[in-house]
């Protein structure tokens, strides 16, 4: 029994009379009761809602080459994870070049962390359209996130350009869209790359030509990586004619 001054209300019509009030003022739930976190965006679930493509196994590296720059380091997986000796000065694989690759409408997850070093330690090269692209993660000193190129400019230099402090030993995930006239990137749950391509030149440096069609580097650094997925969404022509992505 509940007393509000001098009235009593019985528990239960009480509790009626909550959720009535909270149904016609709107009330809404912001987090999940379970975890306390937010509710994934639209954007989060459409791209859940995609089986992915498992690229990395977890135990060895079938499917994958040993990037040929000349003074690579050594590749191999342990305990679950590829790890990727620092090179003189760049270590790499990378896919097959047969391998059936979207241009467009999928997304990319890479699970990466430096386990030593100061530089990029899981730079991805993907297909954009008829082009090539990178992103860096971690390059110039261990702080700088862009894309590579934009306009003939590389990532430093470039509208994508942005510094995050990136920890040593501590895992990231590492996500890339490419859809329509828009490449996105995101670190956990930070986005930090949102580029409209229309009209701009997308292409990669030079030294970067040998991780096509799909590949992931890392600069005089040693990186491992243990989770790399291959999402393929469906375009927004699709999206608007079933309302699914």
């Amino acid at each position: 029994m509940y007393r509000f001054k001098n009235i009593k209300f019985p528990c239960g019509l009480l509790s009626l009379a909550v959720i009535c009030l909270c149904g016609f003022f709107g009330c809404t739930q912001t987090q999940s009761p379970s975890t306390g976190e937010s509710p994934p965006t639209a954007t989060q679930a459409s791209a859940d809602s995609v089986q992915p493509e498992v690229l990395f196994d977890g135990k060895s590296l079938a499917g994958w080459e040993l990037t040929s720059f000349g003074g690579e380091g050594e590749c191999a997986v342990e305990d679950g994870s590829i790890v990727m000796r620092a090179g003189d000065p760049m270590t790499a694989i990378n896919l097959p070049e047969d391998y059936d690759l979207p241009t467009d409408n999928y997304e990319l997850l890479v699970v990466a962390k430096r386990v030593e070093g100061t530089d990029f330690f899981a730079t991805i090269t993907f297909p954009v359209g008829d082009s090539f692209c990178s992103l860096v993660v971690g390059g110039w000193a261990g702080t700088l996130i862009g894309l590579s190129s934009v306009d003939g400019e590389d990532a430093s230099m470039n509208e994508t350009r942005t510094l995050k402090k990136l920890e040593d030993d501590r895992w990231y995930q590492i996500r890339v869209r490419v859809g329509g006239d828009n490449i996105s990137a995101w670190i956990d749950e930070e986005q930090v790359v949102d580029l409209d391509t229309s009209g701009k030149k997308i292409s990669l440096r030079g030294e970067m030509i040998p991780c096509r069609p799909l590949g992931i580097a890392s600069f005089i650094t040693t990186a491992a990586i243990r989770q790399v997925e291959l999402r393929r969404l469906k375009s927004e022509t699709e999206t608007n004619k079933t309302g699914v992505k």
